[in-house]
């Protein structure tokens, strides 16, 4: 299901995949997991996700952190300046590899969990 905003097209994959599955998913409709780069877009992709699935709980966005360190990229390789960490998100203190989760349920703030962990994904198309 592909929605426009600005000159992106974001796509909500409501089947759930771990974190290779989701980039090749995403690679072959020539996209890549989502960067989000404004307030708007990510409140955009919160309500294309809850409007395709209301009970959506979260989603993998293309945000990662290598491990043992404490800077996150985009998979695409747009520049990270934007960030929408909820309040108790403890980011900060792991050393693990982590990838970045839009939790829907809280507004589209973002949450940090095991890249192997199974997800709906969006991809930016």
């Amino acid at each position: 299901m592909g929605n426009r905003q600005s000159n992106a097209l974001y796509d909500i994959a409501l089947d759930v995949e771990v974190l290779n599955g989701k980039a090749d998913a995403c690679k072959k409709s020539n996209g890549h997991l989502a960067s989000i780069h404004t307030e708007d877009i990510n409140k955009y992709v919160n309500g294309v996700a809850l409007h395709y699935n209301s009970n959506a709980y979260r989603s993998w966005l293309g945000g990662y952190r290598p491990e043992n360190s404490h800077d996150f990229y985009w998979i695409d390789g747009s520049k990270w300046d934007y960030q929408r960490w909820g309040l108790t998100e403890n980011w900060k203190k792991s050393n693990r590899d982590s990838c970045v989760q839009m939790n829907h349920r809280k507004k589209g703030v973002w949450e940090v969990a095991f890249c192997s962990e199974s997800r709906s994904y969006v991809c930016k198309l």
